[in-house]
């Protein structure tokens, strides 16, 4: 089989895949390759669960109560275990959470940077 999926993409999967199989030595170490190379960490299922509930209640009051609706989605995929998704709906969504830059900072955090989901990457960086 062919993956044309970026590799962080790839990486991503196989560490879902090892720690819902129980292969916890094995989503450990590809973990640790993604943070070698500044690439966000995936927490497990339960992570993810938590994660969305932290994301619903900072999104909450945004927009007069209203709450930002790609914030919305993103928890969906996180609390359906699908990193894959929430950090493509961060990345393509980005741009509407400029307005709010706590939950942008927030998330960024979580998934690196909207446009190569690295951390610490270099278009992050403000110029001198």
């Amino acid at each position: 089989m062919n993956d044309q999926r970026p590799l962080t993409d790839q990486l991503i999967t196989l560490v879902q895949v090892a720690n819902r199989e129980g292969l916890y030595d094995a989503a450990d170490w590809l973990n640790e390759v993604m943070r070698k190379h500044q690439y966000p960490m995936v927490p497990n299922d339960e992570g993810m669960r938590e994660l969305a509930a932290r994301l619903r209640e900072r999104q909450a009051p945004c927009n007069d109560g209203r709450g930002i609706s790609c914030v919305r989605t993103i928890c969906q995929h996180l609390m359906l275990g699908s990193w894959d998704n929430a950090s493509q709906v961060f990345r393509i969504d980005s741009d509407k959470l400029r307005a709010h830059p706590d939950i942008l900072g927030y998330l960024t955090g979580w998934f690196g940077c909207p446009v190569h989901l690295k951390m610490n990457c270099e278009c992050q960086r403000a110029p001198v």
